[in-house]
Order: structure tokens, then C-alpha cells, then sequence
């Protein structure tokens, strides 16, 4: 899969392996019909991720990385725009 080596890097740098699923784990949660992990791009660069799982009446936020370069110029707000967007009904819960 191209570029999965820099969404796995990414995950890797930003959330320390304590407080992270690891890449085998988030991989077999994704078999799951609700759960989702989401890479957002621009022109071929990776800016930031979401991992999140949808249920009945919320989306629950596992994780929101944006790239160190990307980060204070309004991408992780873009995101959670994102995430409303595609799930209006629900509400976003995160962990923080």
C-alpha cells in the first residue's frame, strides 16, 4: 500500500507506544465494519490521519495526528470538520 509507511511513522512519532494501538491491532480493529483510520493527503504528501469508530449515535475518536510541518495552520480543525461532515447525525466524542 503505498504511503503506509509514512501514515505508520507518523502514528509512531506523534502517540507513544503506551498510549497506542499498535499497527498489528489497528489493522485487525479495521476488519470491523465501524471502525475506520483515514490518511488525508495533498499532492501526494501526508498531512494527518484520523482513526475512529462509528457508532449508533457517535463517532468515537481513537486518534487525530497532523504531520509536525502541517500542524498550526488549521488541519486538525479541518479534520473534525471532516469528520461532522460525513457523520451530521452523530456526535464526536474523543479522548484527550
Amino acid at each position: 500500500m503505498e504511503g503506509f509507511e509514512q501514515v505508520v511513522a507518523l502514528q509512531s512519532t506523534v502517540f507513544p507506544p503506551e498510549e497506542s494501538y499498535s499497527i498489528n491491532q489497528i489493522l485487525e480493529l479495521c476488519t470491523l465494519e465501524t471502525v475506520l483510520y483515514k490518511s488525508f493527503w495533498n499532492r501526494n504528501r501526508l498531512c494527518g490521519l484520523l482513526f475512529f469508530n462509528v457508532g449508533r449515535t457517535m463517532v468515537y475518536l481513537f486518534y487525530l495526528a497532523v504531520c509536525e510541518d502541517q500542524r498550526s495552520k488549521g488541519l486538525g480543525t479541518s479534520l473534525l470538520c471532516w469528520l461532522k461532515e460525513r457523520y451530521p447525525d452523530k456526535s464526536i466524542v474523543a479522548n484527550i
